[in-house]
């Protein structure tokens, strides 16, 4: 992008024009679902409960920033900035709204619907803690290993919450909100969403060579090593979403284990051809 000229002396650099249609982007995504929740007043009961369109927004959002991520808009260290600031604005603007009665109730009027009871009440946003885990796996991990730990940040956790919500079956060790029915879909919805995902991306593999002077192309065993990735990914996020450590929320110590582990493998790995990390995830 070219610097913007406003007139009277005022040029609007690159950076603040990218900072401006990812601000705008992610306010219209919010404010839609925040109409679209006022749905929920015709839900029954039992659909409430389970505050679908919280979860919808916490997994677009997760998807929105990836996106971002991806395509470049901001290098690294901007997109762990910018998360930083927009995570300390939530916070301070949650705790904020205790200040007076009137400023309480107009903030529940415009974010009520997409919080929990217990932040209404007065604990911290999940989106915090959120936030503050994808700054972490952008800013410490390989964009690859950041884009799989994202999607299972953002699809495996919101069906495992869901389906935990749902079936209401035997904790996982007694750990609240942890249900061997929520892991089995976290495991399920990762995997599909990886698989999705790699389905457009490519992988930095060459041709295998055999004796002989034979090889396998990579068109032959690249959807398989594909499947696997999708697979163990998925795995991993429902191992992750279980892993406690101490009162830390798990939407910040999720995406960082299962990043750690994903890293840990991918580090294993024979470095990439130059040309062939433009085109690949690692």
């Amino acid at each position: 992008m070219e610097p913007l000229d406003l007139g009277y002396g005022l040029v609007l650099q690159e950076e603040a024009q990218k900072l401006i249609i990812a601000l705008a982007i992610l306010g219209l995504v919010q404010i839609l679902f925040g109409v679209a929740s006022m749905l929920e007043n015709s839900f029954s009961e039992g659909l409430k409960k389970l505050q679908i369109f919280r979860k919808l927004q916490h997994a677009t959002t997760c998807l929105m920033i990836l996106g971002v991520h991806k395509i470049g808009l901001f290098n690294k260290h901007q997109m762990v900035q910018y998360l930083c600031y927009t995570a300390i604005f939530v916070r301070v603007a949650h705790s904020s709204r205790h200040l007076s009665p009137k400023i309480n109730e107009a903030f529940l009027a415009v974010f009520g619907r997409v919080f929990s009871k217990e932040e209404v009440d007065g604990e911290p946003p999940v989106a915090v803690f959120t936030l503050w885990g994808l700054a972490a796996v952008i800013g410490a991990f390989p964009p690859g290993v950041a884009y799989l730990a994202i999607l299972g940040l953002s699809i495996g956790t919101s069906f495992a919450e869901l389906a935990g919500q749902v079936a209401k079956r035997q904790l996982i060790f007694g750990l609240e909100g942890k249900s061997y029915v929520g892991c089995i879909w976290n495991a399920v919805a990762t995997a599909t969403a990886t698989m999705a995902f790699l389905a457009f991306q490519d992988l930095c593999l060459g041709p295998i060579q055999l004796r002989g002077g034979f090889f396998l192309p990579k068109t032959l065993f690249v959807p398989l090593i594909k499947v696997m990735i999708a697979v163990f990914n998925g795995v991993i996020s429902a191992i992750a979403d279980i892993f406690v450590i101490g009162d830390m929320n798990g939407n910040l110590t999720m995406p960082i284990t299962a990043a750690f582990v994903l890293g840990t493998i991918a580090g294993i790995l024979p470095p990439c051809e130059k040309s062939m990390k433009e085109t690949s995830i690692y």
